[in-house]
C-alpha cells in the first residue's frame, strides 16, 4: 500500500496446519486374526484360573469331591522328601505323590498316597512306593477334607498296587519296577565285629545241635550263619569294608554245667586264621532268646573260630560248619544227660559186724551222676578255699559217681543199705579197661573217670570195702552189669 512518499509493506506468518489422524482400514483378514488372539489370550485366563480352581480330573473320597487335593499331596511330598533324606533313599526325576483310584475310571480314591519310585539300603527294584495313610472327613460343605499321615505305612517300600495313579494335573499307570539300583550304604570299618538285630539277606544257614560248646559257667549254640551284603538299619546301615566280607552268626546263651554266667562275664571271641581272638561285644547281651552277630573277614580268609576261654579250658567252634574243635568237652555239647537203670545182684561174702560172718548179700546199683567238672570239697564237704575245680584229664570222658550200696540183714542186724567206700569197686565201659576210683584232692564222692560216650559196661566188686563195724570182704570178685539210660 502507498501513502504519499512513503511505501509501507507487512509481512504475515505462515498460519499453524493441523495434521488429522489418516484412519487406514483393516482388511477382513487381518481384523480376524486380531480378534482370534484377544479370544485366545481370554482363555487362557479363565484356563488357569479354573486350573487353580479346580483339579482337570474328578478327585473323590466316598463320593465327596475332595477340597485340598493340592495341599495334601503337597504335605504328602514334603514329608516323603524328608524321609528319603534322613535314610538315605535314592529317586528320580519322575518321583512324586499321587492318590490311588479304587476304580480305573471312577473319581473316588483310596486311603492311601503312594510316593515314588523310591529305593532305599537292600531295597528292591519291585517295590518302589511308600504308602502315607489317609484320613478324610467331611468339611461341612458338601466336600471332604484329606490329612496325611507323618509316616509310611510300614517304613519300607511296597510293591505298585496294579491301579491307576491320579494327581490334579492327570492320571498315570503306577511302575512295576523303580527303574534304578537301591543305594549301596556306607563301609563297616575294618575288621568289624559288632552286634546287630538285621542283617541283609536275613537268613541264615542253619546248624545243627551239635554246633555247641559247653562248660562251667555257660552253654554256648551256634544257631545258623553265612556270609551276608550288610547289616543294620536306616542310617546306621553297613557294607563291607573295601576288601573284606561280612559274616554273620546267630548265638544262644544258657545255663552251664553249674552256673549261668552273664555273657558279659565270658572271655569270648573270633579267631581269624588262627590269630589271636577279637573279644566279641558282649555288654549288653542276655542269656535269654538269640543274638545275632557280624563279622568282617578279609578276602583270604580260610578260618572264622568262635573261641571260649571257661573253667582253665579253651574250646573253639568253626563258625562256617559248627564243627567243634578237639579239645571241646564232649559231654557238655549234649543236652541229654545220662542216669544208671536201677540193678540188684546177690552174692556170698565175709560181713563184718560184731565179728566177721560170711553171709548172703544184696548188692543195689541204685544211681547215678555224671559230672565233668567237679568243685573239690574238704572232709567236711566245704569248698576249699580258694575254690577249685577238678576235671577229667581227657575232654573226652566224664566222672561217673555211683551209687552203690549192698544190705545184708541177718549180719548186721539191720535193714538199711549200707553204702561201698569204692576202694574195691572198679567199672569197666565195654569193650575198655577198668577204671579205679579217681583220687581228686580229698572228698568228692566216688567218682570213676569213663568216656563220655559210654552207656554200658560192667562194676566189679573185689578185695574188701568200707571200715569199722560195715566192712565187707569179697573172697571172689563179683561182676554186675549195668546200662546208663536218658534221663526223663
Amino acid at each position: 500500500m502507498t501513502d504519499g512518499p512513503f511505501q509501507i509493506s507487512f509481512v504475515t506468518e505462515p498460519a499453524a496446519v493441523t495434521m488429522a489422524p489418516v484412519r487406514r482400514r483393516l482388511n477382513p483378514r487381518a481384523r480376524l486374526v486380531a480378534a482370534a488372539a484377544v479370544a485366545v489370550l481370554a482363555a487362557g485366563v479363565a484356563l488357569w484360573w479354573f486350573a487353580i480352581r479346580t483339579p482337570a480330573v474328578a478327585i473323590t473320597h466316598d463320593g465327596l469331591p475332595v477340597s485340598n487335593a493340592r495341599q495334601a499331596l503337597q504335605t504328602a511330598e514334603v514329608r516323603f522328601q524328608s524321609l528319603v533324606r534322613a535314610d538315605h533313599g535314592r529317586t528320580s526325576r519322575a518321583s512324586q505323590c499321587s492318590f490311588v483310584r479304587i476304580k480305573p475310571h471312577g473319581g473316588d480314591i483310596t486311603d492311601s498316597v503312594l510316593c515314588g519310585p523310591v529305593l532305599f539300603y537292600d531295597g528292591a527294584p519291585n517295590h518302589p512306593y511308600l504308602s502315607y495313610p489317609l484320613h478324610a472327613l467331611p468339611d461341612g460343605h458338601g466336600e471332604a477334607r484329606l490329612t496325611v499321615a507323618s509316616a509310611p505305612t510300614n517304613g519300607q517300600p511296597e510293591a505298585a498296587p496294579g491301579r491307576t495313579l491320579v494327581r490334579p494335573s492327570g492320571t498315570a499307570t503306577s511302575l512295576r519296577s523303580a527303574g534304578f539300583a537301591a543305594p549301596i550304604p556306607p563301609s563297616a570299618a575294618e575288621d568289624a565285629l559288632v552286634a546287630t538285630a538285621d542283617t541283609h539277606p536275613s537268613a541264615l544257614h542253619a546248624l545243627g545241635a551239635e554246633a555247641a560248646m559247653g562248660s562251667d559257667h555257660i552253654k554256648i549254640t551256634l544257631i545258623s550263619s553265612g556270609p551276608v551284603t550288610d547289616y543294620g538299619v536306616g542310617t546306621q546301615e553297613r557294607s563291607a569294608p573295601p576288601g573284606q566280607q561280612l559274616f554273620a552268626f546267630r548265638l544262644a546263651f544258657g545255663s552251664g554245667e553249674h552256673f549261668e554266667a552273664a555273657p558279659a562275664t565270658l572271655t569270648l571271641g573270633v579267631s581269624v586264621n588262627g590269630a589271636a581272638p577279637h573279644q566279641l561285644p558282649l555288654a549288653a547281651i542276655t542269656n535269654t532268646g538269640s543274638h545275632l552277630f557280624v563279622t568282617a573277614l578279609p578276602g583270604s580268609a580260610s578260618t572264622a573260630t568262635l573261641v571260649l576261654h571257661d573253667g582253665g579250658i579253651t574250646q573253639r567252634l568253626d563258625l562256617r560248619t559248627g564243627e567243634p574243635g578237639s579239645g571241646n568237652i564232649d559231654f557238655l555239647r549234649h543236652s541229654t544227660r545220662l542216669q544208671l537203670a536201677p540193678a540188684t545182684a546177690t552174692t556170698q561174702a565175709q560181713v563184718k559186724a560184731t565179728k566177721p560172718v560170711t553171709t548172703r548179700l544184696t548188692i543195689h546199683l541204685s544211681g547215678t551222676e555224671t559230672y565233668f567238672f567237679v568243685p573239690i570239697q574238704d572232709q567236711l564237704g566245704r569248698p576249699v578255699a580258694p575254690p577249685t575245680l577238678g576235671h577229667p584229664p581227657s575232654p573226652h570222658d566224664v566222672y561217673l559217681e555211683l551209687s552203690l550200696c549192698y544190705m545184708a540183714p541177718k549180719a548186721l542186724a539191720v535193714d538199711a543199705c549200707v553204702t561201698f567206700g569204692g576202694a574195691g569197686v572198679t567199672v569197666t565201659p565195654t569193650g575198655g579197661t577198668p577204671v579205679h576210683l579217681a583220687k581228686l584232692g580229698r572228698d568228692e564222692g566216688e567218682l570213676y573217670d569213663v568216656p563220655a560216650s559210654m552207656t554200658r559196661g560192667t562194676i566189679t566188686f573185689s578185695g574188701s570195702d568200707g571200715s569199722g563195724p560195715y566192712r565187707v570182704t569179697f573172697p571172689k570178685p563179683v561182676t554186675v552189669p549195668f546200662e546208663l539210660t536218658p534221663q526223663s
